[in-house]
């Protein structure tokens, strides 16, 4: 090992000691170059890098927002399409007690019931129509008489309810109640559109 090498200084600065001596002089211009060109690649290393991690993290914060875009979507369709059920079954609720009540102060017309329900009758066919007594006593078509002998019969039945009509013929039945007519509209109108 070599020897310390001791430089006596004037002034304050009164020694200074060095433990090696290694090459010969001042560096190089070529090895300061070399060195800084090092240092260079580096950095441009680094910020490549840099870049191509900015690059992945945005393309996952596109990924990330594409999924939660579909996802609030969804949420959404969701909560619309519930909301219109509730809706529905809201409006049918409130037109099943409307219809009731219209029903039990007598507002309603028994003939337009009958003539709706006789629509699904095969033409010549007999027919018997069961009506609620308070009904059977109200109904027109039963006043005026039957046309000819092919006419419906008319039939007081106290099973059916006041504002509805039962049909009975020789090929099948027709009902014509309240909850008929309103889960005939409900599946009209819970059919995709």
């Amino acid at each position: 090992m070599a020897e310390p090498l001791t430089i006596q200084l004037p002034g304050r600065l009164r020694s200074v000691s060095v433990g090696a001596v290694t090459g010969g002089g001042p560096a190089s211009p070529g090895a300061a170059a070399a060195a800084e060109a090092r240092r260079a690649a580096e950095a441009e290393r680094q910020l490549e890098e840099t870049h191509q991690q900015l690059r992945a993290d945005s393309q996952a914060l596109r990924q990330a927002r594409a999924a939660l875009d579909r996802a609030s979507g969804e949420v959404r369709q969701a909560v619309l399409a519930e909301a219109e059920q509730q809706l529905l079954d809201l409006a049918l609720g409130i037109a099943r007690k409307v219809l009731r009540q219209e029903i039990q102060a007598g507002r309603y017309e028994i003939d337009p019931i009958v003539a709706e329900a006789m629509e699904h009758i095969p033409a010549r066919c007999e027919v018997t129509v069961h009506l609620h007594p308070d009904d059977y006593a109200r109904c027109r078509a039963i006043a005026a008489g039957p046309d000819d002998s092919n006419g419906p019969r008319f039939v007081a039945d106290a099973n059916v309810l006041p504002g509805e009509c039962f049909l009975e013929t020789s090929e099948g039945t027709v009902e014509s109640s309240v909850e008929t007519q309103l889960s005939e509209i409900t599946h009209a109108l819970k059919q995709p559109g």
